[in-house]
């Protein structure tokens, strides 16, 4: 983590829910529909989760001692610090072009990346036991 503190550079990233925002010091960017990040990580108390949304949580590149106590927020499952953004809406435009490392559902992807997220519901088929 201090090593990842040290190293991650801001990154030019557009994004969009309502209106287009630009941000050229990009640090975190998470887009989720539940309220935890891969291993259990608890981004959001359980009575700020809205499942039939999804969540931006979005961080600014900082010096190491301003980030320190927002990334600790959110390894303490609050996610309030008044530098830490959130946002909840039904749909999200991201995209940029650096050369930086994605994960969507665990798979990884390489920049530059265009994408529209959005949620959908859909029934699934699970074996029965009989």
């Amino acid at each position: 983590m201090l090593r990842a503190l040290k190293n991650q550079h801001g990154f030019p990233a557009t994004w969009q829910a309502e209106q287009t925002h630009f941000n050229d010091r990009s640090y975190l960017f998470v887009f989720t529909n539940h309220p935890f990040l891969g291993g259990g990580i608890r981004l959001f108390p359980d009575d700020q989760r809205d499942p039939d949304r999804l969540s931006l949580v979005m961080v600014n590149k900082a010096k190491w001692h301003v980030l320190v106590p927002i990334l600790m927020n959110i390894l303490s499952g609050q996610s309030n610090h008044p530098r830490l953004h959130v946002y909840r809406r039904h749909h999200f435009r991201f995209a940029t072009t650096a050369q930086e490392h994605i994960q969507i559902d665990g798979e990884e992807f390489h920049a530059p990346i265009h994408v529209v997220l959005s949620q959908t519901n859909q029934l699934m088929w699970l074996p029965g036991t009989e």
